[in-house]
């Protein structure tokens, strides 16, 4: 990920008016300032790709905190000996989480953030950007990250702002995720136009449009959405986030090899934090692929500083079908989907992400392949931060079930945003 010390600058001395987390620096300029000009808008979407993805000094990025959060709360990973408080209450979850979590603050506080500087982007670009393509390259790129981090921000919390501006209302997430598909489609309808070279090259930006609508619309339940936009994903195009010895892979930094940071859950029982029903096969592909690997080397997809990490995966736009197809009554398309997945070797999956599997030989039954869905799923997108989301929508235990698979349901609101807006809901029970 490229830095950019201006940019970085601008990212941090901006407070966003709900949840008031201010860095100032006398000698960087003005946000207002930077959007008056083509280039300075320009910097300032490196820096919010920047800041949605790369830890900093200044606070985690979107990516590790949501990475983080999901993992413990769904026990894809565990906490190392003498780990740090705020991971510890997270890994406990149900009523143990403090709403001073700098993990679930750093999440909160970045994603509102972000949001906040896509929104002047928006406001901004056609006052002031007159060269239509490099107009709506920034308009994309302010839609894609403003509908990102309300897609991170519905898998935690059961509603947030959305707006920006002081005492902030709320908004429950569904409607949330729906103001998303429509961001998305918006930015979707405009004409393609190749993105100024400091955008970089590792986002195919259509497609991931395509994937994060798939996506969007499975968790909202529109089946027939979902497998029109999966469907148009080109599965063996990358879309990454980037990163550097100066910008490290922060799962990688942060996470496992960090003294006090975490470690992939490899209990023989309880790969990929799943059940003793729903472990996978022993020869399934997938386990070495994400599971192979220390403390001090990583796992998966981080497994040094310069590793990408997905912003999709070519599996999830296959799944997604095979769950809506299966939702729609369809079973037979269902299980086609699903037995792509499981049949999918390493060499044919653009990451390498292969089960090399048979087909599904198991009842063919909506329950049955909702189950084999759900546990693919939970392999197939092991730390993508999708898993807590998933729990709730295949109605999985929760926290007040027995033998429970997730230790919350949504998280707390944080302390720094009851104290600073009064529209705050009260917390969710757990």
């Amino acid at each position: 990920m490229k830095c950019i010390s201006v940019v970085s600058a601008l990212i941090l001395l901006s407070g966003i008016a709900s949840c008031r987390k201010e860095f100032i620096n006398p000698n960087a300029p003005r946000l207002d300032e930077v959007l008056k000009t083509s280039q300075g808008q320009v910097l300032l979407v490196v820096g919010i790709k920047n800041r949605f993805a790369v830890n900093s000094i200044y606070g985690n990025g979107s990516v590790f905190s949501a990475i983080t959060a999901n993992g413990f709360t769904t026990n894809e990973i565990l906490l190392k000996a003498g780990g740090n408080q705020d991971f510890g209450q997270l890994s406990s979850g149900r009523n143990n989480i403090a709403t001073n979590n700098t993990v679930l603050t750093d999440l909160w506080a970045n994603c509102l953030e972000i949001n906040n500087h896509c929104t002047m982007l928006l406001d901004n670009v056609d006052a002031v950007v007159l060269d239509s393509g490099l107009n709506i390259n920034i308009k994309k790129y302010a839609y894609l990250y403003k509908s990102m981090i309300i897609g991170v921000m519905a898998n935690y919390w059961d509603s947030f702002p959305v707006s920006t501006g002081k005492e902030a209302s709320f908004v429950n997430r569904i409607d949330a995720l729906k103001m998303a598909i429509s961001m998305l489609e918006t930015a979707s309808s405009l004409p393609a136009k190749t993105p100024p070279l400091e955008f970089g090259t590792e986002i195919d930006l259509q497609n991931t449009m395509d994937a994060l609508l798939a996506r969007y619309n499975i968790m909202l339940g529109n089946y027939d959405q979902a497998i029109t936009k999966a469907s148009k994903v080109n599965l063996k195009s990358r879309s990454v986030f980037i990163f550097n010895a100066q910008n490290p892979n922060p799962v990688f930094r942060s996470g496992f090899t960090a003294v006090f940071g975490y470690t992939a859950n490899g209990s023989p029982s309880g790969l990929f934090g799943l059940p003793p029903s729903l472990q996978p096969n022993a020869a399934d592909g997938r386990i070495v692929a994400y599971l192979n690997g220390s403390a001090s080397t990583g796992y998966g997809f981080a497994k040094s500083d310069g590793d990408p990490l997905p912003i999709f995966l070519p599996g999830e736009m296959l799944l997604i079908q095979a769950e809506a197809f299966v939702k729609k009554g369809d079973l037979t398309n269902g299980k086609k989907f699903l037995d792509s997945v499981l049949r999918k070797k390493n060499s044919e999956d653009v990451f390498g992400i292969g089960a090399n599997l048979p087909a599904y030989s198991g009842l063919v039954n909506s329950a049955s392949l909702l189950q084999e869905i759900y546990r693919n799923r939970c392999i197939e997108l092991f730390m993508s931060g999708m898993k807590l989301e998933d729990s709730r929508r295949f109605q999985r235990p929760g926290p007040k079930d027995a033998n429970p698979e997730r230790n919350r349901n949504y998280y707390p609101y944080p302390l720094q945003e009851r104290n600073g807006n009064p529209n705050t809901p009260a917390d969710p029970d757990i």
